[in-house]
């Protein structure tokens, strides 16, 4: 499946994410419903009971995956990769024994009867954990590489007129970057936005999705430019340093490399800056990322 746009490709993703989770919640009710029938053997098993036992047991499970990551926090996981196996193994095994519970309790079985009739539920399950993976996921991957190139392209368009502008004004810089928005510079309010970045917050609305610090020298380790925090779900940036002979360009970094450039004292009035801009602490580069 092709897209035209990033922004299409993740609108794909999440339409398919919300089909999955209502097509997992139905098939999960008909499958409970059916193992309840087969294994506990009542024929007279109401709809309405298995639907209630269905809709305890998703939130059973979503309430496990919660309790699980909050245990990851907890005990400190050591690397993403430990927390993604034990979230989901912790979260399913949690969901499952309350499940159970459920069953039991409604139907007076024994634990290993009700988690018989469970299992049925779990191949609705499992099936939609593999649709997820092999359709919206990929999709979603897709659309938010795309997104990232458009938000690095505009940092390109960004650079590229800071580098006309100095050239034009006796190599001195822009005292914002609303300066390059006039006509003789040709920048578009389109490059100074984000594509990734979703204002879902009253507290996110902001002018433009790129911080910018007019430089006091032309050291070339001062940064000057970088995304806002949260524009990129995955927790990056782009950012811009003078660079040797002012060959400015943006740079991905992580937010601990990014946390650990403004610890350079070059780059002290940059974070400061930033920290009021953004409306909070900035991440100690010695923490996770």
């Amino acid at each position: 499946m092709t897209f035209e746009t990033g922004r299409e490709a993740i609108r794909f993703a999440e339409r398919a994410f919300v089909a999955v989770v209502l097509w997992q919640f139905l098939a999960s009710w008909g499958m409970l419903h059916l193992g309840l029938r087969v294994t506990i053997r009542q024929s007279r098993v109401k709809c309405w009971g298995s639907l209630a036992l269905a809709v305890g047991s998703n939130i059973a499970l979503g309430a496990g995956l919660v309790v699980a990551f909050i245990v990851a926090i907890v005990i400190n996981s050591p690397s993403p990769a430990d927390t993604v196996v034990m979230v989901p193994v912790l979260g399913l095994g949690i969901g499952a024994m309350m499940s159970c519970l459920f069953i039991k309790a409604a139907f007076s079985v024994s634990f290993a009867r009700a988690a018989r009739a469970w299992s049925w539920m779990l191949a609705a399950t499992a099936v939609s954990v593999v649709v997820l993976a092999l359709v919206v996921q990929p999709a979603f991957r897709r659309g938010t590489e795309r997104e990232q190139d458009v938000c690095m392209y505009n940092q390109h368009r960004i650079c590229s007129q800071l580098k006309h502008y100095r050239r034009y004004n006796d190599n001195k810089w822009p005292a914002s970057l609303d300066a390059l928005l006039a006509e003789e510079y040709g920048l578009s309010p389109v490059n100074l936005h984000c594509p990734l970045f979703r204002a879902t917050s009253l507290l996110a609305v902001r002018k433009f999705d790129y911080f910018y610090l007019p430089p006091v020298d032309d050291d070339p380790n001062r940064i000057i430019l970088c995304d806002f925090r949260g524009n990129h779900s995955s927790g990056g940036r782009f950012v811009v340093q003078i660079g040797r002979d002012e060959f400015l360009r943006p740079v991905p970094m992580s937010e601990y490399q990014f946390q650990a450039e403004l610890t350079k004292r070059v780059n002290a009035a940059f974070a400061e800056a930033l920290r009021q801009a953004e409306g909070g602490a900035a991440t100690s580069p010695a923490g996770r990322e």
